[in-house]
C-alpha cells in the first residue's frame, strides 16, 4: 500500500517568486551538470535551477525529506510545477536535494487542485494514506488530509501531517 504526500512547491518549499529572484549565476547549469555527471541539467531553465538550488528553503526541504523517509511517504507533485515540467525534469530538480527517489508522479490537470488530488486518489486504489502540503487552504474539500502552510513548510506543519496520517491508519 502506498502512502502519499501531495506536494505543492511554491509556498511550501519555495518562498520566493520569480519576480523577486536574486541575481542568477550564468554558470549554474554547467556547474551542476559537471558535478552530477548529468548533462540533462543543461536543458533546464537557469532561473528554475537557480530557484531550486538557491531559493528553496533549506529547513523546509530537510523537514520534508525527513518526514517522507520516517513515515514511508512518496511524493506526488500537485503543484503547477507538474504542468510545466515533466516527471523526469522534476526528478532532476529533486535530485539536487537528494530527494528524487521519493518523487513518483504528478497529478493530472483536470480542474481545481483539490479535484486533481481527489481524482488521483480515486484512480490509485493502492493509496492507503495521504496528506497534502500546500499553501492553498483546501481543508473544506480535503477534510482530514490537508495541511496549509504559511509562506514555507514548518515543523508544526509536519506535526499536523503526522496527526492526520495517524487518524487514517
Amino acid at each position: 500500500m502506498s502512502r502519499i504526500v501531495f506536494l505543492d512547491i511554491d509556498g511550501v518549499l519555495n518562498p520566493v517568486s520569480l519576480r523577486s529572484l536574486p541575481q542568477l549565476d550564468p554558470y549554474l547549469n554547467q556547474k551542476i551538470a559537471e558535478k552530477s555527471g548529468n548533462n540533462a541539467y543543461l536543458e533546464l531553465s537557469s532561473s528554475t535551477l537557480h530557484l531550486v538550488c538557491k531559493c528553496w528553503d533549506k529547513e523546509a526541504v530537510r523537514l520534508l525529506d525527513h518526514f517522507c523517509r520516517e513515515e514511508n511517504m512518496q511524493i506526488v507533485i500537485s503543484s503547477s510545477w507538474g504542468i510545466f515540467y515533466s516527471l523526469a525534469k522534476l526528478k532532476l530538480l529533486f535530485a539536487i536535494h537528494k530527494m528524487d527517489d521519493l518523487l513518483i508522479d504528478t497529478t493530472p490537470y483536470i480542474g481545481r487542485r483539490h479535484e486533481n488530488i481527489l481524482g488521483y486518489v480515486h484512480a490509485h486504489q493502492e493509496i492507503s494514506a495521504w496528506v497534502t502540503l500546500d499553501d492553498l487552504d483546501m481543508s473544506h474539500y480535503l477534510k482530514n488530509h490537508c495541511v496549509t502552510t504559511k509562506r514555507v513548510l514548518q515543523k508544526e506543519d509536519i506535526m499536523k501531517a503526522k496527526q492526520l496520517l495517524s487518524i487514517q491508519s
